[in-house]
């Protein structure tokens, strides 16, 4: 029982990293307690064992509202909510189920293994959240300047490889881990002023925006949304001329949505409010397919972007033939379809990054629409998460793809957590979740190019490289069984 008791400490060490308490300083050693446990562990079953109570502890800890939400939006009774957030807990966390089952062979063979496999294994699987283990260090996002040249990729090989020095000093008492652990802390704090010196770059421009948080709701009558978003246009009307207004995924009432004339219509609201472009998310349905869409509109010109990554189980379904032949809610669902092209939307000599709700962690995708836009903008609507805690776990993943990219960071939500972020990771200014509000923000426009954006194609087959040639050309490390 002892070494379930270890692993389930990392498990919440995992958990107090992130939010709601921050504590990012324990990303450094957090693992450390599951590694003793595996590498203690006396059987192959009980490694088994040991690697999936380790994947399960973690989605209860930090995904279970996971299954709340399957049960409200599907109508799903309870204990079918349960029974499939079993199966779907123990599928989420394959990454960290197989790392922790491979690690004791990894860390005898070679001590940078165990680094190498975890971001090989999260850009491989195809789970239903992408996530970074890096996200824990977003509250501190002076430690993740160093993304912008690797990514998040990077920063979860930094992280892996501190936890693995330092357990390797504590067993085999040897200072030279220690010393090479304190190094990687040393370079993190380090190259953000070697970054700063040698690449600050000022603003060519900028952007006047105001974004609205509607707080619009599922359980809202037609009447109630409409109220809700023509109300936050009058507040901002006296000060919006000029402006961009941003309007968030779902905030836009049902009637102009889906309506034939929905440009139209938002381009009286443009003149009336003498803005210069709206951007702004709708649903289109157009030669019989649906496409979730973000259109980029001034009174002469007008883009769309359609979104490419939609979210497994929340825009399209495997094998959605049979699934509508069950008698859930959820089989009336229709699927959407992906987008063709990645690219920044342009408008008024402006291009902006549009990665729509979750599409935005996925940090390759995000650096691809990315490179040649001046601004992200990541509008969202994270109410159908349930939960508060998963809306800040999508902000702490989208928060490090301002320091990836080296561009300002907008996120515009419905209901969530709408805020400015500098491409240091640092929130500028932001809106409190759940009040209906508006942010106005002067936003610098960058043109500079990340190393990550140019390299984050060939990145994870460097990894799969590194890991191959470790694994069969090294020996075992002698050190770590002294």
């Amino acid at each position: 029982m002892k070494r379930y008791a270890f692993v389930l400490l990392s498990s919440v060490l995992i958990t107090l990293s992130v939010y709601p308490f921050n504590l990012s300083f324990l990303s450094f050693f957090y693992f450390i307690p599951a590694f003793y446990g595996v590498y203690k562990s006396k059987n192959l079953k009980d490694r088994v064992l040991l690697s999936m109570f380790f994947g399960i502890t973690i989605f209860v800890f930090n995904f279970f509202w996971a299954i709340k939400t399957m049960e409200f939006y599907g109508k799903l009774p309870p204990v079918l909510s349960y029974l499939l957030g079993i199966p779907l807990s123990i599928y989420q966390t394959i990454p960290f189920i197989i790392f922790l089952f491979t690690f004791p062979y990894l860390f005898k063979k070679n001590l940078i293994l165990p680094a190498l496999l975890f971001p090989i294994l999260t850009n491989l699987t195809p789970l239903i959240f992408p996530y970074s283990i890096s996200s824990t260090l977003s509250s501190t996002p002076y430690l993740c300047k160093s993304a912008e040249i690797w990514g998040e990729w990077g920063l979860d090989f930094i992280l892996i490889l501190t936890n693995t020095l330092i357990f390797a000093f504590l067993i085999g008492k040897k200072r030279k881990f220690l010393l090479y652990g304190m190094s990687i802390l040393l370079f993190l704090a380090i190259y953000p002023l070697i970054s700063n010196t040698f690449f600050n770059e000022k603003p060519f421009s900028y952007l006047d925006t105001v974004i609205i948080q509607p707080c619009v709701y599922d359980g809202d009558s037609f009447e109630i949304k409409k109220r809700k978003f023509f109300g936050i246009l009058n507040k901002v009307q006296e000060f919006s001329e000029n402006k961009v207004l941003i309007i968030p995924e779902s905030a836009l009432p049902d009637d102009i949505s889906s309506s034939p004339n929905r440009e139209e219509i938002m381009k009286a609201i443009l003149i009336r409010l003498k803005l210069k472009a709206i951007l702004f998310n709708c649903v289109i349905q157009e030669n019989g397919k649906i496409y979730n869409s973000n259109i980029f509109l001034s009174e002469n010109s007008i883009d769309r972007y359609n979104k490419n990554h939609l979210m497994l189980f929340g825009e399209y379904f495997p094998f959605h033939s049979l699934i509508q032949k069950l008698p859930f809610s959820f089989a009336n669902y229709e699927n959407f379809e992906s987008g063709k092209k990645s690219k920044p939307l342009k408008c008024c000599e402006i291009k902006i990054a549009t990665p729509i709700c979750l599409e935005s962690i996925y940090q390759g995708y995000t650096a691809a629409i990315s490179k040649n836009a001046y601004v992200i903008v990541n509008p969202t609507d994270d109410e159908w998460f349930l939960s508060k805690k998963a809306k800040m776990i999508h902000f702490a993943q989208v928060r490090t793809k301002a320091i990836e990219n080296h561009k300002y960071l907008i996120v515009a939500t419905n209901n969530g957590f709408t805020c400015m972020v500098s491409p240091e990771g640092e929130i500028m200014k932001k809106l409190e979740i759940n009040k209906p509000d508006y942010l106005i923000a002067k936003i610098p426009l960058l043109k500079r190019k990340t190393v990550f954006q140019y390299i984050h194609p060939v990145l994870p087959f460097i990894f799969i490289f590194a890991f191959l040639i470790l694994l069969f050309a090294g020996k075992n490390e002698k050190s770590n069984n002294s």
